[in-house]
């Protein structure tokens, strides 16, 4: 009886040590980097039709930051540089309503600021489900002229009078939501694959691939 008592009282004078030693979470940085291809709706801009039928898709670089504040939530925020400048929008034309020929050059460059919630699924491997807010920083540039031809090669024109050039910028919103794969292959080093859509303007989704570094 005596050994009894003994053992339990040992056992309950050592479970604060146990409950102590036990490992607690650490909030951690992660940066990724790699590629992303972005499919951008076509959307008019002044009675132009801006058309991505030529080159659907666009790769860039991407990069994020984010950090993980408890062991499911974190936020993040996502920089994609510069989508177009002649590569999905690039030189789109059309009559406006003052009936003058416009060529417009459009760019975009987004950024993402996300909530993330992480499922564990292994120790290595982990599922994310995100949303938040895209901002499109948007570079435009213009070239009108009243008189103009075509010169019949694909339903071109061309001005034949002097045009009017202007530049432009201005920014626009909209939710964006996603989910990832995160594969943690060494203690401070991972890869990730995501997909993300967002109803900015007419639509866009996103494909990515990175490598991510945790600190």
């Amino acid at each position: 009886m005596k050994k009894t008592a003994l053992l339990l009282a040992l056992s309950i004078a050592s479970a604060p040590l146990l409950a102590t030693t036990t490992k607690a979470f650490d909030p951690f940085w992660q940066i990724n980097a790699g590629v992303a291809s972005i499919n951008m709706s076509n959307f008019n801009y002044q009675h132009v039709e801006l058309d991505s039928s030529s080159d659907i898709f666009d790769t860039l670089v991407s990069a994020s930051v984010a950090y993980q504040f408890t062991p499911t939530w974190s936020v993040a925020l996502q920089v994609s540089p510069k989508l177009g400048s002649c590569s999905l929008f690039c030189d789109s034309q059309g009559i406006d309503n003052n009936n003058q020929l416009l060529d417009v050059d459009y760019s975009v460059t987004f950024y993402n600021i996300e909530a993330q919630y992480r499922i564990p699924l292994s120790q290595r491997w982990s599922f994310m489900l995100n949303g938040g807010v895209t901002v499109g920083h948007e570079r435009i540039e213009t070239q009108s002229c009243s008189d103009y031809s075509s010169n019949g090669w694909f339903s071109r024109y061309h001005c034949r009078d002097a045009s009017t050039q202007e530049k432009s910028s201005q920014r626009k919103t909209a939710a964006i939501a996603g989910l990832a794969f995160d594969f943690q292959f060494a203690k401070h080093w991972g890869l990730r694959f995501d997909a993300k859509a967002s109803n900015y303007r007419s639509g866009y989704t996103m494909i990515g691939f990175s490598m991510s570094a945790r600190f």
